[in-house]
């Protein structure tokens, strides 16, 4: 993921739920991506649907569309920030048995950072400012929040690739 102010190359886990009808596929999943180095966390809830171009009795070959709405926390920042994603790309599903295939997607994506209020986590208490009031606003006991304490971290965009197995029942 290259933000505007950063560059992350993180590794995750997913799962979720897809269901097959006569055209397309529509899916739901939670996906969940880290670097500990950089101490990064992303989490996601997305939606998408792929639609099958070419099918064989192992193989399957199609176009994959998927849009999300997820947050990053990364250590020593002042908050966590929100981002809805989209993305466009291919997928591979090859049959390895009748419930079970090994899959191989690859999407490009766009993050667009939606983060809104600035939270003062310096204080025990929740209280959010408005990016719109920073400067004429204070955090309780911890001061004025400057522009340097916004903490935004920008859009983002990156490739995403999946690999796993895929279990039907």
């Amino acid at each position: 993921m290259n933000f505007n102010s950063l560059k992350i190359k993180a590794a995750g886990l997913s799962v979720g739920h897809e269901w097959s009808l006569e055209k397309f596929s529509p899916y739901i999943e939670f996906q969940m991506n880290f670097n500990d180095d950089d101490g990064f966390k992303y989490k996601t809830i997305n939606f998408g649907a792929r639609l099958p171009l070419i099918t064989k009795t192992k193989f399957t070959f199609g176009l994959d569309v998927e849009g999300g709405l997820g947050s990053v926390d990364i250590k020593n920042s002042r908050n966590e920030f929100s981002f809805l994603s989209s993305g466009v790309g291919a997928f591979v599903n090859f049959n390895i048995t009748q419930n079970i295939s090994l899959f191989l997607n690859s999407k490009y994506m766009f993050y667009t950072e939606i983060s809104g209020d600035i939270k003062c986590n310096d204080d025990p208490r929740p209280h959010n400012i408005p990016p719109d009031d920073i400067g004429s606003r204070l955090c309780p006991y911890y001061g004025v929040i400057t522009p340097q304490q916004q903490d935004k971290i920008g859009n983002a965009s990156g490739l995403k690739l999946s690999l796993g197995l895929k279990f039907s029942f």
